[in-house]
């Protein structure tokens, strides 16, 4: 007996579900048989394609048309259980990351937002931008609050310095009122210089 069959669902075009697969009821033929209904095949083998009818896997539409399901039909009374695929959870990304490192860093909500702006400005620079090709990574990030944490100046001020002056590091100007580049001791010129390439 030569059955053709409308396949009922195609999972993202005409892959096989591995339900029926795993499903140990199923003989290797029964198997086999599902798979080929699956991209349209013609079966020949009456016996199997009545044996997936009788365990639900194949039902008749009230057109005449023999439909493959994905899922068994149960039983009258059963309840199949089908276990869920965890979802995969998502990396956080760099700038969701840094923002909960501000937000455990301090409570002050003025301070960060000023390091929410210097880290948009360090994650998005203008290709005019001195810190354009300065890639900043979460290690770097961490440190830089590292080194704000230990400066004795008015943080929100640091900061904001740093965006002005697009600067890739965190300066103290606890002792300077107007700080520019050349009113940096040496060592923090060196250290601003070293930052470009960070």
């Amino acid at each position: 007996m030569v059955v053709m069959t409308k396949v009922g669902f195609k999972p993202n075009g005409r892959l096989i579900p591995t339900h029926f697969i795993n499903d140990t009821s199923l003989s290797y033929a029964e198997k086999g048989v599902l798979a080929s209904l699956y991209c349209d095949v013609e079966i020949n083998d009456a016996d199997i394609f009545n044996s997936l009818i009788s365990k639900g896997y194949i039902e008749k539409s009230k057109k005449g048309e023999f439909i493959v399901k994905t899922l068994p039909k149960p039983p009258e009374g059963e309840i199949i259980l089908i276990e869920e695929v965890p979802k995969k959870e998502k990396k956080p990304n760099l700038m969701t990351k840094c923002i909960d490192e501000i937000k455990n860093f301090t409570k002050d909500e003025a301070l960060q937002n000023v390091l929410k702006q210097y880290l948009f400005l360090r994650l998005n620079p203008s290709k005019e931008s001195r810190l354009y090709g300065n890639k900043l990574t979460f290690y770097k990030f961490t440190r830089l609050l590292n080194d704000l944490k230990n400066m004795r100046g008015n943080k929100i001020d640091i900061v904001n310095r740093s965006i002005k002056k697009e600067w890739a590091i965190f300066v103290d100007t606890a002792s300077k009122d107007n700080t520019d580049s050349s009113t940096l001791t040496d060592s923090e010129r060196n250290k601003l210089d070293r930052s470009v390439s960070f």
